[in-house]
């Protein structure tokens, strides 16, 4: 069981990081602010959280 949650958030982790990335590099590479991109952070850093949270709890 801890290995398929360790393999998930590592995914969910890996998706995020590319999501930003590609956000970044594409549309917005002059438009993000520090502000924003660490806002952006703490919006996938929570999203990450309550996943893997639901997915211990078993829902």
């Amino acid at each position: 069981m801890l290995s398929i949650l360790t393999h998930q958030t590592s995914h969910l982790i890996g998706w995020a990081l590319m999501f930003a990335l590609t956000m970044e590099s594409i549309v917005l590479q002059h438009l993000m602010t520090l502000r924003f991109k660490l806002w952006l952070a703490l919006i996938l850093t929570m999203q990450i959280l309550q996943a893997t949270s639901l997915q211990r709890l078993g829902c």
